[in-house]
């Protein structure tokens, strides 16, 4: 990731801060929101490889740090993308149909949401409410298993959804869309999946006969090959087919 704190940022510490929040605005005197809060992160594992105690959110920290993250962007005309990743305009951009990848554990495939602060604060204060709304011991009132794994499983979708798309705004220019996997590592693709190949600006004449040659393989010839042009009077880029 080119962005250091790309799926980084530690969720534990955004749980200490929200905490600090929850602790100012209750005013009860048994402290029950502040109980609730607790509740969040008391579930207990052990991490297999240190032995270490962790609650729940050190355990979905320590998670997606192991995960494998497939980054596309839904534009191929933005100037700044083929600068950053495509060697200078130089490169090639290969448009993917993604659910025909084929990559194996994808457990999130999304667009990534760009804020101006990370989604934790409001993640938190937004499940102690609706922990709120059923786990009232101070009323006897009890609540069914089902309904508890129901929370943990949003518990859990949410910080990891908040954790591995949520960027920056100064990021959005790159409109990201993710699949996330449980198997890192470098996969393959099915050459069905491969749509079409845009190429840059200032390819070379050699790299523009490589790509033309692979995409005269039986198993390519479905592929559309096109170019990145400048729009004159504007800094902006089409694509046209070659």
């Amino acid at each position: 990731m080119n962005d250091p704190l790309d799926s980084s940022i530690s969720i534990r510490q955004e749980y200490e801060r929200a905490k600090e929040i929850v602790e100012k605005l209750d005013d009860h005197p048994e402290k029950r929101k502040c109980f609730l809060f607790f509740l969040l992160d008391a579930h207990q594992f052990k991490d297999p490889n240190t032995g270490e105690e962790l609650g729940l959110n050190g355990a979905v920290e320590r998670f997606v740090q192991s995960v494998g993250i497939y980054s596309l962007s839904k534009t191929p005309r933005d100037a700044l993308l083929w600068s950053h990743y495509a060697d200078g305009h130089r490169g090639v951009c290969l448009g993917f149909e993604t659910e025909e990848l084929d990559i194996e554990r994808v457990f999130i495939s999304d667009h990534v949401e760009y804020r101006d602060q990370p989604a934790y604060k409001d993640i938190f204060l937004e499940l102690v409410e609706e922990l709120g709304s059923f786990v009232r011991p101070w009323d006897g009132h009890n609540y069914s298993d089902e309904l508890g794994d129901e929370f943990y499983t949003q518990q859990l979708s949410r910080l990891m959804r908040g954790n591995l798309l949520v960027k920056s705004q100064k990021w959005q220019y790159e409109q990201e869309y993710r699949l996330v996997s449980g198997e890192a590592g470098l996969h393959t693709f099915p050459p069905q999946a491969l749509k079409e190949i845009v190429l840059g600006n200032k390819i070379s004449p050699e790299d523009y006969h490589t790509i033309s040659n692979i995409l005269s393989h039986p198993a390519y010839q479905h592929v559309e090959l096109k170019k990145a042009q400048h729009i004159a009077g504007t800094f902006d880029f089409d694509i046209t087919e070659v």
